[in-house]
């Protein structure tokens, strides 16, 4: 189904400190940054009923910074 981008809740999210010990993670948002536009999403966000990412927190931000109003989503549970 498709959810308004602005209704998702980014789920369990990262300190700054665990992001700066790992910047695979920053590596990985530039890939979806640069390939989302060209290719669009392969994989659907995992929701709950409440509209919180379960799965795809990296790909909802950059649906964010992309400017996307919608997003692919499959809802668990």
């Amino acid at each position: 189904m498709m959810v308004p981008v602005s209704r998702l809740k980014m789920g369990v999210s990262r300190p700054q400190a665990w992001i700066d010990k790992h910047p695979e993670h920053t590596e990985y948002q530039k890939f979806l940054l640069e390939n989302i536009p060209k290719e669009g999403l392969h994989k659907a966000l995992e929701i709950d009923r409440k509209f919180v990412v379960q799965v795809g927190n990296q790909r909802l931000e950059a649906l964010r910074k992309l400017g996307w109003k919608f997003a692919p989503c499959d809802m668990k549970g």
